[in-house]
């Protein structure tokens, strides 16, 4: 049985999900909302139960270790994005090879929260986003996939 992991939240956390479930490659996807910064979606909890989908929301570190993962093996999958919490040690080596976080910042510049009002504060040229490996260390595990591209005078969003 083919497992994997979203810890995220939000509309970003919906549209992912619906990718790995068009993919059809997982036998199991358990969602765990990131809710460190105050209440949780009551829209991705419904997404998730109108799906099958487990889910479970998550409102400070301690909350997060192994037995949060519902019946996780090795082999399973761990993808962590728009996430505040800093992920535990236990959970980084025991999915390490097979987790990845997305970033949208060019790491290692403007690791940690709040990558883009960064780049904009210094008015940066380029700009893209990073997929990388978890480890125990924020925005620093082994880069995946990197992708940039110029940012244009006048535009609104990165």
């Amino acid at each position: 049985m083919s497992k994997i992991f979203f810890i995220g939240k939000g509309s970003v956390c919906t549209k992912i999900v619906k990718i790995a479930r068009t993919i059809g490659c997982f036998d199991f996807i358990q969602v765990i909302e990131d809710c460190s910064l105050g209440r949780s979606d009551l829209t991705l909890d419904l997404f998730c139960k109108r799906l099958n989908i487990e889910y479970c929301s998550i409102h400070n570190l301690n909350e997060l270790n192994l037995s949060s993962f519902t019946d996780c093996k090795k082999g399973d999958i761990l993808i962590s994005f728009d996430n505040f919490l800093k992920i535990p040690q236990e959970v980084c080596e025991f999915f390490y090879k097979k987790s990845a976080n997305f970033h949208p910042s060019l790491l290692p510049q403007y690791g940690g929260v709040n990558p883009i009002s960064w780049g904009l504060v210094h008015m940066v040229d380029k700009w893209g986003y990073s997929w990388h490996r978890i480890d125990k260390t924020i925005d620093h595990g082994d880069l995946l996939i990197q992708e940039s591209f110029q940012v244009i005078s006048g535009m609104s969003q990165m």
